[in-house]
Formats: structure tokens, C-alpha cells, sequence
């Protein structure tokens, strides 16, 4: 993976990370939930490589958006 660099003001993709309702609420940690609740149940009956995969599949895709996250 690339590093990329500081974000001095998030767009609607970013995901927020820490505590609090504030970074839960941003638009790119609702996307991202939303994403994740329809690979739950795929999730949920893999193994732990196929656990990788899904989880490497939801960055792919928040990188992919237009902005990306």
C-alpha cells in the first residue's frame, strides 16, 4: 500500500477514525458500515483468509470512489 498524505479538511469519503459519535457519523464511516453490512454474512462464513480478502476488497473499493477515501 501507498502512504498518502495529511488530510487537512475530510471529504465525504474519508473515514474518521477515534472515539466519539462525531467521526461515526462522518459520510465515509456510514459508507464504509454500509459496505460492510452487505459482506457480513460472507464475512461471517469465511475463513480467515477469506476474512483478508473481504477486508482488503472494502478498502479497494472506498479507494476506488470518486474522491477517494
Amino acid at each position: 500500500m501507498s502512504r498518502r498524505g495529511s488530510i487537512l479538511q475530510p471529504h465525504e469519503h474519508d473515514v474518521l477514525l477515534g472515539r466519539g459519535g462525531k467521526n461515526n457519523q462522518a459520510l465515509g464511516n456510514e459508507k464504509l458500515r454500509e459496505m460492510a453490512r452487505v459482506e457480513a454474512e460472507n464475512y461471517r462464513r469465511s475463513t480467515k483468509k477469506g476474512k483478508s480478502s473481504i477486508s482488503r476488497k472494502l478498502v479497494r473499493q472506498m479507494r476506488e470512489l470518486d474522491p477517494p477515501a
